[in-house]
């Protein structure tokens, strides 16, 4: 209490469901069809913390390209495709769970990548329809990411 609140004063004045706001993914290279999404986001100062789970319906696709937008525009330069956070990416009819990293496509897209282990070292390969398994029914997409807003 250095400052004159306990931790547990802030998580009462301050719930996390009060902190962040609903963000509504866009779709590029994949359609939603009957999935759901849920996605939310804060912003403290110049940074923002998002978080999203795409869980994919019996009429949902996927394809070369998978990506989707920030809610918040990027301060970072697309040119150097930094890493702005992580993946996991869930085959649920096999019940394997593939980490991924979620890469700066450009200063609009946020896109999708699977770690490769088919070489002596890890690769970064862009999540696609078969990348990295046939997407299907109930499969997921889970990520956080952080980064600097403009």
């Amino acid at each position: 209490m250095a400052h004159g609140f306990a931790a547990r004063d802030l998580a009462t004045q301050f719930p996390t469901s009060a902190l962040y706001v609903a963000w509504t993914l866009d779709q590029q290279f994949w359609s939603l069809g009957n999935g759901t999404i849920t996605a939310e986001y804060i912003q403290i100062g110049k940074m923002v913390h998002a978080w999203g789970s795409i869980i994919l319906g019996s009429t949902s696709t996927v394809s070369a390209g998978f990506s989707t937008s920030y809610p918040v525009t990027p301060a970072l330069n697309a040119a150097t495709s930094p890493v702005l956070g992580l993946s996991r990416l869930t085959d649920t009819g096999a019940g394997i769970h593939y980490h991924g990293l979620m890469v700066m496509s450009n200063s609009t897209r946020l896109r999708f990548f699977a770690k490769n282990a088919a070489g002596t070292y890890l690769t970064e390969t862009a999540a696609s329809n078969t990348v990295p398994f046939t997407w299907a029914n109930t499969d997921e997409a889970h990520f956080s990411i952080v980064y600097e807003a403009a």
